[in-house]
């Protein structure tokens, strides 16, 4: 037998608020038992105790934020859901959580702007490189290779990583355009390779020894 519905929409929030130790609640989970009403009451609670919460108590308020954003999201609205999203861009997840929440609802040019804004705006972020990935394929999807290309490029300028110099090389064989421009000796050689030409062209990639 289920509890009634204001124990279990108190239940959601005093789970969700009242850690730490507490597991998270996940509201699309108990949507369907909820219903209409029950996530009504649970919206009222939640901004109750956004109200009440202690502002110094890092659990109260990433719970608020996160029962918000979880109610925004089962509510079906796109546009309610990214902006409470915005409400808190702390990190690439909160973009990347943007990004393809628009590109499911079929926003694309929408998906691409947030994307790129998100990969402006976290320089440096462990979260980055996902981010950057969806940016890249929704890039490919949408037919601007250049772009795609141009995303992969740049990074490596700015970090000519190992994983970065990998990233371009890959994203210019799935897109199988040409690329005159290649990615250098110098930027290879500083991603930890040995000297070697890298030619990018004619939709393949490959790396020599020669000049």
């Amino acid at each position: 037998m289920q509890p009634p519905a204001q124990v279990r929409d108190r239940i959601s929030l005093k789970l969700e608020c009242d850690g730490p130790g507490w597991p998270r609640v996940l509201l699309s989970e108990f949507a369907p038992a909820l219903g209409e009403r029950g996530i009504a009451e649970v919206e009222r609670l939640v901004a109750e105790r956004a109200l009440t919460a202690d502002r110094q108590s890092w659990t109260g308020a990433f719970a608020v934020r996160d029962l918000r954003e979880q109610l925004a999201e089962v509510s079906g609205d796109v546009d309610r859901y990214v902006t409470v999203l915005a409400e808190h861009l702390a990190s690439a997840v909160q973009y990347q959580r943007i990004a393809e929440a628009l590109r499911a609802a079929g926003r694309r040019d929408d998906a691409v702007d947030w994307a790129r804004r998100g990969v402006a705006a976290n320089e440096g972020s462990p979260y980055m490189d996902r981010l950057r990935d969806v940016l890249v394929d929704m890039l490919v999807a949408a037919g601007d290779t250049q772009g795609a290309v141009r995303v992969r490029r740049e990074e490596f300028a700015r970090h000519p990583t190992a994983m970065a110099y990998r990233s371009l090389v890959d994203t210019v064989a799935v897109v199988g355009g040409d690329d005159p421009k290649g990615v250098g000796r110098g930027g290879a050689a500083r991603a930890g390779r040995p000297a070697a030409g890298v030619r990018l062209g004619a939709g393949r990639c490959a790396v020599g020894g020669g000049p």
